[in-house]
């Protein structure tokens, strides 16, 4: 407890410019200042870990009732060649979706990542995504996207080269707008 303390108090003194004197301490004296130390240090760190398992319990339930709210399917991916006379300069990875409001209340937009990953897990590539077409309640709509290929990028390399069959498609809701102008998720 004394090598402890004297280090704890060297480090102190060095990153901070303060140091617990020990003048006129008794060595039981500075031990129980160390062993307290120590007790308030582990109560910091089981108070810490209860605020984040907290913090991860609603995030995760949270997810559940976004879920629960809107359902993104990835059906079809497909690859659009640029076509200057069509007015597209640049190659496209297009995304067909359908969206399903699972709810009562009718959806007037909603954002979140569409995570695709190989059959073992490891990520592809993930798309953060913003609809703002509304959904009626208990409703479902097709959904195009697309993002511009960059050929240089291994992650639109592999996304493109992928078939969807050999993909996992996961759908991470962060935030729902309702017609009521109420929302869940993320402000």
């Amino acid at each position: 407890m004394l090598i402890a303390f004297n280090f704890r108090n060297g480090m102190e003194k060095s990153l901070q410019g303060k140091s617990t004197s020990v003048t006129g301490k008794t060595l039981g004296e500075i031990i129980e200042t160390q062993k307290k130390w120590e007790a308030d240090k582990k109560k910091e760190v089981v108070e810490e870990e209860r605020i984040a398992q907290e913090a991860k319990k609603r995030h995760e339930d949270l997810g559940k009732e976004l879920r629960r709210t809107i359902m993104v399917t990835v059906v079809e991916k497909m690859f659009d060649k640029s076509n200057y006379r069509a007015g597209r300069m640049n190659d496209r990875i297009l995304f067909k979706c359908d969206c399903q409001n699972l709810s009562n209340k009718k959806i007037r937009a909603f954002t979140g990542v569409i995570r695709f990953t190989d059959l073992f897990g490891s990520e592809i590539s993930s798309l953060r995504i913003t609809i703002s077409d509304s959904i009626d309640a208990n409703a479902k709509i097709d959904w195009i996207g697309s993002i511009d290929f960059n050929q240089f990028m291994d992650e639109h390399v592999r996304l493109r080269n992928t078939s969807l069959e050999n993909m996992k498609v996961i759908w991470e809701p962060k935030s729902i707008l309702f017609s009521d102008n109420t929302q869940i998720g993320e402000k």
